[in-house]
C-alpha cells in the first residue's frame, strides 16, 4: 500500500469536474455527448493505456493506480493491492460502457430528459 502523491493544480481540480461529470452527466447533458465522452475516455485507455490528465497533476498511475484510488487515499480509505488492481481493471475496462448503457437506459428507455441540455 503506498500513497502516491498528486500536485492540487488545476489539472487536479479539472479531473476532478470532468469525474463528476462522468457520474452526474446523466442526468445532467443529453445522452449523445455523454456517449461521446464516455466513448473517448474508454479509447484513452484502448490507445494510450493510461489517463492522459493524470500526466497534468503529476500522478502516475502505474502499479494499477487510478485517480479513483488516490480520491479514496486523500479522504483516508486506503486500498489493499488486491482492491486497487480490481478498481483499476473496472475502470478502464467495464465502468465506461456501462455508463453508457446507463445513460441510454436512463434517457431514451425511461425517457428522462437532461437537466441542462
Amino acid at each position: 500500500m503506498s500513497t502516491a502523491k498528486s500536485s492540487l493544480n488545476t489539472a487536479f481540480w479539472l479531473h476532478l469536474l470532468l469525474t463528476l461529470a462522468g457520474w452526474l452527466g446523466p442526468f445532467l447533458f443529453s445522452w449523445y455527448l455523454m456517449v461521446a465522452g464516455y466513448t473517448l475516455i474508454f479509447l484513452q485507455f484502448l490507445v494510450f493505456k493510461k489517463c492522459l490528465v493524470n500526466d497534468l497533476h503529476d500522478l502516475d498511475d502505474n502499479n494499477y493506480y487510478t485517480f479513483y484510488t488516490f480520491l479514496f487515499e486523500f479522504v483516508g480509505i486506503h486500498l489493499s493491492e488486491k482492491n486497487q488492481k480490481r478498481l483499476f481493471i473496472f475502470v478502464r475496462r467495464p465502468l465506461y460502457p456501462i455508463l453508457i448503457a446507463f445513460t441510454l437506459f436512463w434517457q431514451l428507455y425511461l425517457g428522462f430528459k437532461p437537466l441542462l441540455f
